[in-house]
């Protein structure tokens, strides 16, 4: 289980340090695509057969599903741990989530959010402002 948040920066190649903790879980490999809210998501191996299926179990008529498929499977990118903890993140997934340099990752039970700092920060503050309420429902 992931949890528990952690700022690093990306280094000059774009890779991201995962923090200890995270790596053992993420051994047997991981994809990485677009999360909510304009995060990032790390799946392990395991979770993302478990998403894909989730998806494919239902019907590819209803038009949600396709775009929700098409999102999360078209940017999807498989990573892997060097011998240093560090991942490679493509290009088009920093650019879309707005991360340059200060990253915050954050564990989320299964998955991993990875998120340009300065986004991290804000969402939080909604998230917190809205915490009592969210949890009634």
């Amino acid at each position: 289980m992931f949890k528990g948040q952690y700022t690093h920066n990306l280094d000059d190649k774009g890779r991201l340090v995962l923090p200890t903790k995270f790596r053992t879980d993420l051994q047997e490999g991981s994809v990485i695509t677009i999360g909510y809210e304009g995060c990032l998501t790390i799946y392990t191996a395991d979770g993302w057969k478990q998403c894909v299926d989730n998806l494919l179990s239902k019907p590819m008529t209803n038009v949600a599903v396709r775009r929700t498929m098409r999102s999360l499977t078209g940017n999807a990118s498989d990573i892997e741990l060097d011998k240093s903890g560090r991942v490679k993140i493509p290009d088009y997934l920093l650019s879309d989530a707005g991360i340059s340099k200060e990253v915050s990752i954050i564990g989320l039970g299964s998955v991993i959010e990875v998120w340009a700092t300065d986004r991290w920060l804000k969402e939080q503050s909604v998230d917190k402002a809205d915490f009592e309420s969210d949890a009634e429902q």
